[in-house]
């Protein structure tokens, strides 16, 4: 790296001094001027615009083309600078005018970052700078440009024939990305130089629905004056669909008012009642339901907005859907209610306004599970048996709540209910209890639970297997250690087949 005193020399642009300092050997003309930085006396004299000391550094023989660690090279320096006598100093000197920085760009792809180099763009237009030249993410000169927001450098550049609808590695237009950017005037040049306002992303998204996800209401409305489909679909999403989903509230409203259809659906059968009511944006279902939305409409699966607010538990929003009138009693093609989807997820303030406002605390699914069923924190087990549920109800299989918990692993379910006194020794078709569930499933604190609250260990469903031989066939070695701690009986042959059989037989070594 350059010396203090050779830093000073430059800075006091003593050429005597530095052409001693190369003569001595203090430096030489390719020497760092920055830590790790692989600046070269060109470099910093071209981002300084200091034409006489670029000219010294190219006759003491610098490298035109010397890269920084980055891979700039002179001339990207200088043409982000504006310092068009250096470009034209360079390119005489031999610059090479595409040469490409460690991301992809070449000078121009630089200079088109800057806003107002139009000086700078022309001449290296004039000296054949590739108008079409990419960067690594496939960026044109014209991609910088409405990235920056350049309009300006862009009217330069349309009548060179730039590709107006030239695409990046992710399939975005110049207007995907001027509307990314929120850039109306960059917008309205592109628009009338002919951009395809319905192009698409590699991932289906126009302009316009990129505009509805970021709520970029002026943009929006830009598009929309210019035709844009409202109607179009994005990963079988419209723009209201996006929008909803976002809940970019004021774009809603735009679009309704240019009468955006409110029943559109989904590929999975959404509208975008659903799409707000699946994300909580209370604002947007206010809106959506002013404007006529169908507030018990069902999805694929029979899915209505309240099952959907359901499952997000926002008591606010599942309030609201029942005051404009949906139906509390409604539920999916698989008989899953909004009590259901609330207990399921947890959300036991949900679960406690779905059964003050008259949901049936034993309404069933198709597979006969109750709401308690698939409870999985202990409030809702509370909420829900103060209502009157039944903690002992069975299922199509026979399963009341306490197997369910002890499957799933919800201890704090499994407290709750047996608090409530839930039958310890039920039993399912097969004759098994919530004992044998938990040392089927491996569940060692639900074993140890059962235990402390006088489960029988020696129960024996149909197929003849205690507690602890399901242990041995499932493999788990704490709730073998468990059992056997608490005097299970293992030398009892079953069909000659001892606790030890079945453990051998599945290769479980841990518990053999």
């Amino acid at each position: 790296m350059a010396s203090a005193a050779v830093v000073d020399a430059v800075c006091d642009r003593d050429f005597a001094g530095l052409i001693e300092f190369l003569r001595i050997g203090e430096f030489t003309i390719e020497t760092s001027f920055g830590e790790n930085s692989g600046r070269t006396l060109l470099h910093d004299a071209c981002s300084n615009g200091d034409f006489e000391m670029a000219e010294f550094a190219l006759n003491h023989g610098a490298d035109v083309d010397a890269r920084t660690n980055d891979g700039d090279t002179p001339l990207h320096v200088a043409s982000t600078v504006d310092q068009v006598q250096v470009i034209q100093l360079l390119l005489k000197h031999g610059a090479d005018i595409e040469a490409r920085t460690n991301d992809g760009f070449t000078p121009l792809c630089g200079a088109c970052l800057v806003e107002g180099n139009v000086d700078v763009i022309r001449v290296l237009l004039a000296q054949g700078a590739e108008i079409e030249a990419r960067t690594n993410d496939g960026s044109t000169p014209l991609h910088c440009a409405c990235r920056q927001g350049n309009s300006e450098v862009i009217r330069v550049l349309l009548p060179y024939r730039a590709d107006i609808n030239a695409r990046i590695n992710d399939g975005s237009t110049l207007l995907h990305c001027a509307c990314r950017q929120g850039n109306f005037e960059v917008i309205r040049v592109l628009l009338a130089q002919g951009a395809d306002i319905e192009a698409r992303t590699n991932d289906g998204f126009t302009p316009l629905c990129g505009a509805c996800i970021e709520g970029n209401v002026d943009v929006v409305r830009v598009l929309l004056a210019y035709g844009a489909d409202k109607e179009t679909k994005s990963v079988g999403h419209t723009p209201l669909h996006f929008a909803s989903s976002m809940g970019q509230v004021q774009v809603v409203q735009l679009l309704l008012n240019h009468s955006a259809d409110i029943k559109a659906k989904t590929d999975d059968g959404s509208t975008p009642l659903h799409c707000a009511c699946r994300q909580g944006h209370f604002e947007v279902i206010r809106v959506l339901l002013a404007y006529g939305a169908e507030i018990d409409a069902r999805a694929n699966y029979g899915i209505t907005p309240l099952l959907r607010a359901s499952i997000r538990g926002n008591v606010d929003v599942i309030r609201f859907l029942l005051n404009r009138g949906a139906s509390i009693l409604t539920s999916a093609k698989d008989g899953v209610t909004p009590l259901y989807c609330a207990a399921r997820q947890g959300h036991a303030e949900a679960v406690r306004l779905l059964l003050n406002r008259g949901a049936d605390v034993e309404a069933r699914t198709n597979s006969g599970h109750t709401a308690l069923h698939s409870a999985s924190n202990e409030r809702v087990v509370q909420e829900l048996a103060d209502h009157g549920a039944n903690v002992d109800a069975r299922d199509g299989f026979g399963l009341t709540p306490l197997y369910h918990a002890a499957k799933d692993h919800r201890l704090g379910v499994l407290k709750k209910l047996l608090d409530r006194d839930a039958d310890i020794e039920a039993q399912d078709r097969l004759r098994r209890t919530p004992l044998a569930f938990a040392c089927h499933y491996g569940f060692v604190e639900a074993v140890r639970l059962f235990l402390d609250r006088g489960a029988n260990m020696e129960a024996r469903p149909i197929p003849g297997l205690t507690p602890l031989d399901l242990a041995c066939r499932s493999g788990c070695v704490e709730v073998v250690q468990v059992l056997l701690n608490r005097g299970a009986v293992y030398e009892r042959p079953i069909d000659e087949m001892t606790p030890l059989h079945y453990a051998a037989i599945q290769r479980h070594r841990e518990v053999v």
